[in-house]
């Protein structure tokens, strides 16, 4: 059964989020609305971690050279320093983000299609096939 997100446009097995919540309670419980989260908390964790960690440390920074107050810094270095956090914190979570698409996406029986039988599982097949920065270099353009 794929999630909404990834269910065919011809023959919709959802109408809408209410209907998927529903019919995956229904079928797989709650382990099944929570399908890919320990990598999501994961991404979330890190990824804004790291985001917050470069933009303070780039402010910080800003502000000994220049021996100014936070509240002095002009908005293009503010802009800049945001967008510098941005890419720091794309580039610590994309491996984890491949991680969290690929279980979400998974199926959720052999019957579905499902791939991998864990986190762990989906990590370990991902480093082997060397699919956890594939599209890095595209998401950092962007």
């Amino acid at each position: 059964m794929p999630g909404l997100q990834t269910q065919s446009n011809t023959k919709p097995i959802y109408s809408g989020p209410g209907d998927a919540v529903k019919k995956i309670y229904s079928s797989y419980g709650i382990a099944g609305l929570y399908k890919g989260q320990v990598a999501t908390l994961a991404r979330e964790a890190i990824g804004y971690g790291a985001y917050f960690y470069a933009y303070e440390t780039l402010v910080q920074r800003h502000m000994a050279r220049t021996h100014t107050k936070r509240e002095e810094l002009p908005a293009t270095y503010a802009v800049l320093y945001g967008a510098a956090a941005g890419y720091a914190l794309w580039a610590f979570i994309y491996p984890i983000d491949v991680i969290k698409t690929r279980m979400q996406t998974d199926g959720f029986s052999a019957a579905d299609g499902r791939v991998y039988s864990s986190t762990m599982d989906c990590i370990r097949k991902a480093w082997r096939t060397g699919g956890i920065t594939n599209g890095l270099l595209p998401t950092l353009i962007r």
